[in-house]
């Protein structure tokens, strides 16, 4: 029996959560959801994820610290960690491919462009 793919979605708006968890679910991903960012660095801690999707803008701590940290942890650093963002510009893209996340979506979440950026990220990572 195959493994289940676990993303784990840290975000702080509840519309956002349920839109990816809905697309991805759909797509037979496991979900593991945590509304800031030091919740979502213990969740990737406890269940090392296959992937996480990460907002920018959280109420406790920002995406790129969240990144930093997760990548300064042994049991975290290989997890690909794609930014979710309202920032929809190639600069600000550039910023946080720079950063180390491994790839981008802009908010509002697309279907087709989550589907897309999750396979190619989950695809390139197991190909690594």
């Amino acid at each position: 029996m195959a493994t289940r793919i676990q993303i784990l979605t840290i975000d702080d708006h509840p519309y956002t959560q349920r839109l990816i968890e809905k697309l991805l679910r759909h797509r037979g991903y496991h979900i593991l959801q945590a509304e800031n960012g030091f919740s979502g660095i213990e969740i990737a801690r406890k269940s090392c994820p296959d992937l996480i999707l990460l907002d920018i803008r959280l109420p406790d701590i920002n995406g790129f610290d969240v990144l930093r940290l997760l990548r300064l942890d042994y049991h975290t650093r290989l997890i690909p960690v794609i930014a979710v963002t309202t920032q929809a510009d190639e600069k600000y893209r550039e910023a946080c491919l720079k950063a180390g996340f491994t790839e981008y979506i802009a908010k509002p979440v697309m279907r087709d462009a989550l589907y897309t950026t999750v396979q190619m990220v989950l695809g390139s990572h197991r190909n690594a």
